[in-house]
């Protein structure tokens, strides 16, 4: 929470290869006088005593510690970011790993810590500093996978203190995925399992109330004196959210869900009764703080000069947009590249389409007919789990559950979400299900394939078995863009191989999902922040795919899609358009060779990174296969 716009990192305890002193030339030295001890000399012929000789005691040479060569330089960098990001509260810790303990990491306070301008610098010189202890490290000493961790880290690194200087344009209240409705759930996900984690829950339960009503408010507050508030669409959608919250009284869900948790802690009635009191007293002032939220953002309205288009705010915003654009991509590109990229996507995904309707007109009748499931949550994975193992690398043993979503909260949640397992056990994964969206969702089994098998859950528990190549720092980067290209490729897989369904009709439906609620609203986050598209040409632009009709009603939908929030659908559209060219031209190239497990098991293998540096690895895995 100290560092809103990054998501948590890891480090490496391999200091121990800094610490080693070098003895072997001392222990030689000592066999050496050893041998001459025992060495057979002739007998001493009676000479007279010399006088005796004082002679001075050996002097020992002193021996420095041999340097740490590149590789245990790089892991010693790798440990000090993630100790730096450890710092941030509990409940990132406690998320981040199971055990800190095994890598001598302490209990951070709990608090939230501050958001702030001078805040957001002060971390940029930090991070800018180990910047430049990476580039003290000879590249060329490391090995290929050191190579590609030096790479990504110092890709994620200059991108992280060159986007300081933007702190005010980003949002933290996106109606999306905001803090407003991100924070109290995050209490939902802290297990309490013992009397520290119980005080560090209500301690981080009282700051969230300064935080919200202090900091965030007057972070939007800041934002609107520099003419770079949110529109009020945008922010109606925000209030509506944040109201909702502070409206539940009584019936929040924070008191039931600490009840339960504290109930499993152990602890004696006495006790037990002063933490319920305590997270009355907590959740009571937080629903104050969000009502305090409320007003002082409703007073905003109207701080919005514009649209709210990037565009709008000259040489600067372009320059932000273009490295927000990166940052969504996990590559390097050009907002030109991202729209060809993204029309590509396009047209490949309608070529699906036209495929199926002129191979079987009939199952275009069939359209949102279908119900996609085959019973519970729990029977869906089994089929999916079931269904990959002929054509994904095995994964170690481990177990998932299901938990639902918060009434509260099922109206700004989606469908469904996983829920990252600490780095350094996978063994146990949780999977959120949104009900109420659920119960409307005729493509359940797409929807558990994203974030089950082979999707999100698949994907993090094959990663956290290779963390010893990829280093800690890796595995936790904020790389949305390279984790949701592998779900939703996860959901072409069901589409394309299930054996329950009528394949072309899943493709069918995914493709026409994906062109109207992925690839589209991308497309339009491009046109109207980089390229000021208005709604003329926005209708226009629809238009050529669905008729002058349908260009009148959606235009305004799409336009203010792009405006809530203008990096949303690029971070879900970019990565999984990067891939699913990277999967196309493999298949071209090795046309018969192509093997569909040895591709997954070749990107797999190479671990969390940015698609300019996977691309690389990829061709030459290509040009490998093809001999």
């Amino acid at each position: 929470m100290k560092r809103f716009n990054r998501f948590f990192a890891f480090g490496l305890a391999l200091l121990l290869a800094l610490g080693c002193m070098g003895c072997s030339g001392i222990n030689e030295l000592s066999e050496a006088l050893r041998g001459l001890a025992d060495r057979a000399t002739p007998a001493p012929v009676e000479t007279p005593a010399p006088a005796p000789v004082e002679t001075p005691a050996a002097t020992p040479v002193a021996t420095e510690p041999p340097a740490p060569d590149a590789g245990e330089q790089l892991a010693a960098l790798d440990l000090a970011l993630f100790k730096k990001d450890m710092e941030s509260d509990p409940f990132t810790l406690k998320l981040t790993l199971k055990d800190p303990e095994a890598l001598g990491i302490p209990m951070p306070e709990a608090t939230w810590g501050e958001l702030s301008y001078a805040e957001t610098k002060r971390y940029a010189e930090e991070y800018g500093a180990f910047l430049k202890q990476l580039h003290e490290i000879d590249r060329s000493a490391l090995s290929e996978d050191e190579q590609l961790t030096y790479d990504t880290i110092e890709q994620e690194l200059t991108a992280f203190v060159a986007a300081a200087e933007y702190y005010y344009y980003d949002e933290v209240l996106s109606p999306y995925n905001g803090l407003h409705t991100n924070l109290p759930f995050n209490f939902v996900l802290y297990e309490l399992d013992c009397e520290q984690d119980v005080e560090n829950y209500l301690a981080l339960l009282e700051d969230a109330a300064r935080y919200m009503q202090e900091d965030v408010l007057r972070f939007e507050q800041e934002k609107a004196e520099q003419d770079i508030f949110m529109n009020d669409a945008a922010l109606d959608k925000v209030l509506e959210q944040i109201k909702d919250f502070a409206d539940a009284g009584e019936s929040c869900f924070l008191y039931a869900t600490f009840a339960d948790a504290l109930a499993e802690v152990g602890l004696d009635a006495e006790k037990e009764a002063e933490y319920l009191a305590e997270n009355e007293a907590g959740v009571a002032g937080l629903l104050a703080a969000y009502d305090a939220l409320y007003d002082g953002l409703k007073e905003l309205r109207g701080s919005c000069k514009g649209t709210g288009a990037i565009c709008e705010y000259g040489k600067e915003g372009d320059a932000y947009f273009k490295q927000g654009l990166n940052a969504a991509a996990c590559s390097v590109i050009t907002p030109e590249e991202a729209m060809q990229l993204l029309e590509n996507e396009i047209a490949v995904e309608y070529q699906k389409i036209f495929d199926v309707i002129y191979g079987d007109p009939e199952v275009f009748d069939q359209y949102g007919e279908i119900d996609l499931s085959v019973g519970t949550s729990e029977e869906n994975l089994s089929l999916l789990e079931a269904l990959m193992a002929e054509y994904y690398p095995e994964l170690p043993a481990h177990t998932v559950r299901f938990i639902d979503v918060p009434e509260e909260l099922e109206d700004q949640f989606s469908p469904a979400a996983y829920l990252i397992p600490p780095i350094d056990d996978a063994g146990e994964n949780t999977i959120i299900i949104n009900v109420k969206t659920m119960e409307g969702d005729s493509r359940l089994l797409d929807t558990i394939a994203h974030e089950g098998y082979p999707g999100h859950m698949y994907h993090y528990i094959y990663l956290r078995g290779i963390l010893e190549k990829t280093g800690w720092y890796r595995q936790n980067m904020g790389l949305t863009g390279y984790y949701e290209s592998w779900s939703q490729y996860a959901e072409n897989f069901f589409d394309e191989y299930n054996t329950a369904f009528a394949n072309d009709y899943c493709v069918m439906m995914s493709a026409d999902n994906r062109i109207s609620g992925l690839l589209l609203p991308a497309v339009f986050s491009i046109g109207v922040h980089y390229y000021g598209w208005d709604e003329a040409r926005v209708k226009e632009y629809i238009a050529s795919y669905f008729g002058d009709e349908a260009a009148e009603e959606l235009a305004p939908l799409y336009i203010e899609i792009a405006l809530d929030d203008a990096f949303y659908y690029l971070e879900y559209a970019l990565g999984y358009s990067l891939l699913q060219q990277e999967l196309r031209d493999a298949e071209a190239e090795l046309g018969e060779k192509f093997d569909l497990r040895a591709f997954n098991e070749a990107f797999l293998s190479i671990g969390p990174s940015y698609f300019n540096l996977i691309e690389p690895r990829m061709d030459a895995w290509v040009a490998s296969m093809k001999g």
